[in-house]
């Protein structure tokens, strides 16, 4: 036991050392300082999911009393933490990933054994299979979200490695660390837990729009150090200027209700509070120097905490529709009824570019949606209950299906066609 005490000791006090000799840097070097945080963040969210799945599969356990809100010991976890998130990241700056997995499924194979010579860990029957999920699900994306912020590369896998994240933390993170200091509060109840997803769902869908309209109109995420170099006015954004926050912190109410922890809706007032006295403050400083006038106009016409029923202030867009499709005429005609804010119409045929084989929305900017996400976008420029209609058809799985029933009616790049489905617009008649 003794022996044990003083080897996990040594290893936090090396990791600790090597932390201050990093903060100590008289250079620093941003961008590799954000991804090993982002690396650091991943481990340190992911290990413990991880880690719950393998003990509770019998691959290994930790001995050790404080272990039981983890399911392994918090110095270990620190441990783990700096040298499979600081340590790689630092020396590697995001290259040679796949080198440094197989280094790290070697080194464990090789160290977990003697672990366990201390009575540190117990191992069971079967455990380097848990070795290779904690590399395969915890190392490599860590590593792959260093590489791709240094290089500032795959902005869609690096909205994806934030979103889950901040899912992680939220649906597992929160909850069990406020589990941990007020168990009696707490009365898990999945009875409803479907009814419970749905409201969640309803709650998220502006933030998960958020993150599409980030990515592909401002090129960028809502994390601070991967900013948009644009601002983004379509989208979710003509409706609301904070979704995110506003998502995040109403998804405490279904959280509570999911785990039966009233104690979890003071996180409403915390994420209040925070938006209020300290994201706010500091972000309106930053859209203030990047986007000056145009930011300043914007946050003038759309409110922070309420949604707009008509988006005053959206960016134009521009419908094209061919002239020799009934259906698409059609179409063009119950647009044309909504009167949607700065939403214009052409055809095709005039287009000046390639050939527009299906329905296509240009934005200000020149990017263009065809066929489904086309209609979704049209729908934006309308109000907000069929914003919320186009955002749920602009979902990536939802945006999939969707156009997969379309284009197995046979109105998949015809020349006779835009695309659209006449059902569709029955079903909007309604």
């Amino acid at each position: 036991m003794e022996t044990e005490f003083i080897i996990r000791n040594i290893l936090v006090g090396i990791s600790l050392l090597f932390l201050f000799s990093l903060i100590m840097k008289e250079e620093q070097n941003a961008d590799q300082n954000w991804a090993m945080f982002y690396s650091t963040l991943w481990v340190l969210i992911s290990l413990p999911v991880v880690n719950a799945v393998c003990v509770s599969l019998n691959l290994w356990h930790f001995g050790t009393p404080e272990s039981e809100s983890l399911m392994m010991p918090y110095d270990l976890l620190f441990v783990w933490v700096v040298v499979w998130g600081v340590v790689p990241t630092f020396f590697a700056k995001g290259k040679y990933v796949v080198l440094l997995a197989a280094i790290a499924f070697w080194s464990d194979i090789i160290l977990m054994p003697q672990l366990e010579v201390f009575d540190i860990l117990f191992l069971g029957e079967n455990w380097y299979w848990g070795e290779l999920m904690l590399v395969l699900f915890v190392f490599v994306p860590g590593q792959l979200w260093a590489k791709f912020s240094i290089e500032k590369t795959n902005i869609g896998l690096r909205t994806m490695f934030q979103f889950f994240s901040i899912a992680i933390i939220y649906c597992l993170g929160i909850p069990c660390i406020t589990m941990s200091y007020f168990p009696q509060f707490f009365n898990l109840n999945l009875s409803y837990a479907m009814y419970i997803s749905q409201l969640a769902f309803i709650f998220l869908l502006p933030a998960l729009v958020a993150l599409l309209d980030l990515k592909e109109e401002g090129k960028g995420t809502p994390f601070p150090y991967d900013p948009t170099p644009q601002l983004v006015r379509s989208g979710v954004y003509a409706y609301i200027r904070n979704p995110i926050q506003w998502a995040l912190t109403l998804f405490f109410i279904p959280l509570a209700v999911l785990y039966g922890a009233p104690i979890l809706l003071v996180g409403v007032v915390v994420s209040v509070a925070y938006t209020l006295g300290v994201s706010n403050p500091q972000e309106f400083e930053s859209m203030e120097k990047r986007f000056g006038k145009d930011w300043t106009a914007y946050k003038a016409s759309v409110p922070s905490w309420r949604f707009l029923w008509r988006p005053n202030n959206i960016p134009k867009g521009t419908m094209y529709f061919k002239k020799n499709c009934n259906e698409c005429s059609e179409f063009r005609r119950w647009f044309e009824k909504q009167n949607g804010v700065n939403l214009f119409f052409e055809h095709a045929e005039d287009f000046k570019g390639k050939q527009l084989l299906q329905v296509t929305y240009v934005t200000k900017s020149g990017q263009e949606y065809t066929s489904v996400e086309a209609i979704a976008r049209g729908f934006e420029h309308i109000n907000l209950v069929y914003a919320s209609l186009g955002w749920v058809m602009r979902l990536p799985g939802i945006t999939f299906f969707i156009q997969a029933i379309v284009d197995g009616m046979g109105l998949k790049d015809e020349e006779t066609s835009c695309g659209i489905d006449g059902n569709m617009l029955n079903d909007l008649k309604q």
